[in-house]
């Protein structure tokens, strides 16, 4: 492993700016082209020159057959190189939060919220599996979520680790597991064989579980406890933390998540098929839609008193459902681009006639009927103020 590149460090053409995380494959920073593009550095951690030093160039060559290819829900790969026995990976710069910090900020994510996530993230798997490779570490860190033409958008992030099907069996036993916690059992131990598309489904599902309830699918305190649970045939369920979540989607999760990959969906287009299914019209139809602008109602989905739509800023017109268990309304959900809105800002509960809000210790307060509170209750029609922006209950 290299030693940790300081602000100002060259690498090959690559001006470092910044520290940005350190993983098990590897150290990641902020850096610049000399034409001044942002882009992200990838120091990988195994040496060229070690034992296995030729299967890990040899996977970063094959990382490299992604160069210059291009898909709207997957971050660019730009450059792969190897300097000093080391191998880098370049990627672009893609704006935004992790799912994870969205995660920490809001709680768990409404059903109508992540079915845009889940659409952008089996399209970018499904272009991936398209050219022979699994990503092989799909997890909320590894999908950035920002706002986009009045709606969230997903990109998948960190092809460090991607997997070609078509490498010799030698250098797919060297590749690392991913992360446990949304890692299938055929990635943990290593079923190289077995490996395919399907891998990352479960990992999808995995995500999703972690994303609508708050909490991992498999809570263990040891790693030995947790590939046990991994293990069993009897898979989590998302309706023992949010009882209200529909028996379907929580089947569906659990097919995601099934032990064995032939029970799980044979494809990312199979399994967004499967989901439509669950909610008609389409989730990204109907579920979160910028609302019209004249007349506005909300949709059938979220019963009056239920939803709060975003009045300004990038997501303007965009229709938050508020469950009864609560919804934490932050920067990264509400507004992007108001630093008024402090990261966890306000909770929201639906109840039979509006909202209840309470805000947890910001720096500006919300504001209801022109008014500084703490506290509110929010009744259908009415406008809370969060930093500069307005959301309307409706």
């Amino acid at each position: 492993m290299g030693v940790r590149l300081t602000p100002g460090t060259e690498i090959a053409s690559y001006r470092i700016l910044d520290f940005i995380a350190s993983g098990g494959e590897g150290d990641v920073y902020n850096a610049v082209t000399p034409e001044g593009r942002p882009v992200v550095l990838k120091q990988l951690r195994e040496s060229v020159s070690g034992p296995d030093g030729e299967v890990h160039a040899e996977r970063a060559r094959r990382v490299g057959r992604l160069v210059g290819a291009h898909h709207s829900c997957v971050c660019e790969i730009l450059d792969v190189f190897a300097h000093r026995d080391l191998m880098y990976v370049v990627t672009e710069r893609v704006e935004g939060d992790t799912l994870e910090r969205l995660l920490l900020a809001s709680g768990p994510i409404p059903l109508e919220v992540f079915a845009l996530i889940l659409e952008d993230l089996l399209a970018g798997l499904g272009w991936l599996h398209a050219r022979g490779f699994v990503h092989r570490d799909v997890k909320p860190g590894n999908i950035m979520v920002r706002a986009e033409a009045g709606r969230y958008r997903a990109v998948l992030i960190d092809l460090s680790i991607v997997f070609d099907r078509r490498l010799p069996r030698l250098t797919r036993k060297a590749l690392g597991p991913g992360t446990y916690e949304y890692a299938p059992k055929e990635i943990i131990f290593r079923e190289d064989e077995d490996i395919d598309g399907r891998a990352d489904l479960y990992s999808a599902g995995a995500t999703m579980f972690h994303a609508l309830t708050g909490h991992l699918p498999f809570d263990a305190s040891s790693c030995e406890a947790l590939l046990n649970l991994c293990l069993s045939p009897e898979r989590p369920s998302l309706r023992v933390h949010v009882p209200e979540l529909s028996p379907k989607v929580d089947r569906y999760v659990q097919r995601l998540m099934a032990l064995r990959a032939t029970d799980r969906p044979a494809s990312t287009e199979a399994a967004w098929a499967e989901f439509q299914s669950l909610v008609e019209p389409a989730p990204s139809a109907r579920l979160v839609e910028r609302a019209p602008t004249r007349h506005p109602a909300p949709p059938a989905t979220v019963a009056a008193g239920h939803g709060l739509r975003i009045e300004s800023g990038s997501l303007a017109g965009v229709l938050l459902a508020v469950p009864r268990n609560g919804l934490t309304l932050g920067r990264s959900l509400v507004n992007p681009e108001d630093n008024a809105i402090s990261r966890f800002h306000v909770r929201a509960a639906a109840r039979d006639r509006g909202i209840r809000l309470r805000d947890l210790g910001s720096r500006n307060g919300l504001v209801v009927r022109d008014r500084r509170r703490r506290r509110a209750f929010l009744r259908p029609g009415e406008r809370l103020v969060l930093g500069e922006t307005s959301l309307t209950c409706v």
